[in-house]
């Protein structure tokens, strides 16, 4: 008898990876354990690591969508619906094309899905909240990194002619992460006060400057585009 091959998906986006309980080896470990009780033969163990399920745009999804379209396997198992995807458009052409392909689609910690009406429909509403908190950290992302910005943070790396340092006259008991001139900051204002005389381009500034001593956080000469 033809042994029917399915694969186990997993996903953590880079936000989630402290998250022991979302864990690849946590997912893996529950796929394999159901597929076997399913009396299903594991054909791989496909993972994407640190990425985001906003998009298909993903190795393992692709991967996935080719094992599934050249007809090689019988079975999707993944923990639930929020790792497979976190877009409702991108959920539903996924459940279609595995639908169409007379592939099944497993989620260990969600209710079992069959071809009905109501199941189709549940699961097209948990799809549908799926994206909704994904906007929602977004949107709690962006409100947190523009109160940083507005309380004097400057949470990314500091560009050329700055250090990443912290006020420790902040009232924060670790310090407000803030940028400060470095010992390539008069490098800086001297290419400025060189560029505004109208006889340099960048490509003269930046050989005049690297001799002088300016360089970039990985010690090399500064590309004319970023200068």
């Amino acid at each position: 008898m033809e042994r029917k091959l399915a694969v186990a998906y997993c996903r953590v986006s880079t936000e989630e990876q402290a998250n022991k309980g979302l864990s690849l080896d946590v997912q893996e470990e529950n796929c394999k354990r159901a597929i076997e009780n399913d009396g299903f033969h594991l054909l791989k163990v496909i993972r994407d690591e640190g990425k985001s399920a906003g998009n298909l745009n993903r190795p393992g999804i692709k991967e996935i969508i080719g094992l599934t379209e050249q007809g090689k396997i019988d079975a999707v198992y993944v923990i639930s619906s929020d790792r497979l995807a976190r877009n409702t458009v991108d959920h539903l052409s996924l459940r279609d094309l595995f639908r169409k392909k007379n592939v099944r689609l497993v989620y260990i910690n969600q209710p079992m899905l069959d071809d009905g009406a109501l199941s189709r429909t549940m699961d097209t509403i948990l799809a549908s909240f799926n994206e909704l908190q994904r906007m929602t950290t977004s949107e709690k992302v962006k409100s947190t990194m523009r109160a940083k910005v507005e309380a004097g943070y400057f949470p990314t790396l500091a560009p050329i002619g700055y250090k990443n340092t912290q006020d420790k006259s902040a009232k924060e008991r670790l310090g407000i992460n803030i940028i400060a001139p470095d010992e390539m900051a008069p490098l800086i204002t001297e290419a400025f006060k060189l560029y505004s005389t109208g006889n340099f381009n960048v490509y003269d500034l930046g050989d005049l400057l690297y001799k002088k001593g300016l360089r970039t956080k990985r010690g090399e000469k500064i590309a004319p585009s970023r200068l």
